[in-house]
């Protein structure tokens, strides 16, 4: 029979993200085309099509391995239980036609129901299981690569002029990736650990920066120094050699310079800052695995 021609119980979805009716028809066509079938026992059938949107509280902290359980909430719009009186496989969920995501895997799918506020409510839900072997490929180890190579900026020589921009090129594909994955993230209140994760190899970016420019700066402005403070001695000595022409009892001192050059320091900083940031480096993707293998 012609669907708008039987009865059916008006269902709401409770937690609709779009449309509140769970008989979301495609276009008009599809509502006047609808039947509804019938046994013999006088049972009926109607299969309402239609894409169905909501809303869900993402768990994101252990993204890209995060796991989540979707629900969806139907009950009618009057207070009678029988509307949705449970008989025999009636509220379970047909996976035959499911052809998979590209994404998440349905790991499992259960219903209930429960009476709120003296309402039926049907409650499906789904548990779904991000695939994270994409996001290993195409960013995780990507991360990896550029983390390991901003340890490489203290290894690069201060002559040849690249270290600076090297550093500073490595900063900014850390901002750069960690303003794309944000823009994945939906709206949710929870942190994830892998957002945590970029925030420190930012911040490590960024003091890996500062270092390098200081060492350099180092190395430069103290040969400098040292330069003028040798022509201070030269000019010193040569008046104690003049001095020492008009009397020779006059002994010339011996007028050295201990300070280390500036070459000298920027390598020992250079020394000290590839192996705090090695450490560093080290200690955070063990405790991230750590994090991850023991959920």
């Amino acid at each position: 029979m012609p669907f708008t021609d039987v009865w059916v119980p008006k269902l709401i979805i409770a937690n609709s993200a779009t449309k509140r009716t769970f008989y979301q028809f495609d276009n008009d066509f599809d509502y006047h085309t609808s039947k509804v079938s019938f046994d013999s026992d006088g049972t009926g059938y109607l299969l309402a099509g239609g894409i169905i949107d909501t809303s869900c509280d993402a768990d994101i902290v252990y993204y890209p391995a995060d796991y989540h359980i979707c629900q969806m909430e139907l009950h009618p719009e009057t207070k009678e239980i029988e509307l949705l009186k449970p008989k025999p496989n009636m509220y379970e969920i047909a996976m035959k036609y499911y052809e998979g995501d590209p994404e998440w895997d349905v790991t499992n799918i259960t219903s209930g129901l429960f009476i709120e506020g003296g309402y039926p409510t049907l409650v499906f839900d789904f548990h779904i299981q991000r695939k994270p072997l994409h996001l290993i490929k195409s960013l995780i180890l990507p991360l990896i690569l550029v983390s390991v190579l901003n340890i490489f900026t203290f290894i690069l020589p201060v002559e040849s002029g690249e270290r600076t921009s090297f550093a500073v090129t490595l900063f900014l594909t850390f901002a750069v990736v960690m303003t794309v994955v944000s823009d994945t993230f939906p709206a949710t209140n929870k942190v994830s650990a892998f957002t945590i994760f970029l925030i420190l190899r930012l911040v490590t970016s960024g003091l890996t920066t500062i270092v390098a420019i200081l060492s350099i700066s180092v190395y430069f402005r103290n040969d400098e120094e040292t330069w003028k403070n040798n022509i201070d001695q030269t000019k010193r000595r040569n008046e104690f050699k003049e001095e020492a022409n008009l009397n020779n009892s006059i002994a010339l001192p011996q007028l050295r310079c201990h300070r280390k050059s500036g070459k000298e320091i920027s390598l020992i900083i250079d020394k000290v800052a590839l192996v705090v940031f090695i450490f560093e480096i080290g200690v955070e993707f063990i405790v991230f695995a750590t994090f991850f293998a023991l959920r």
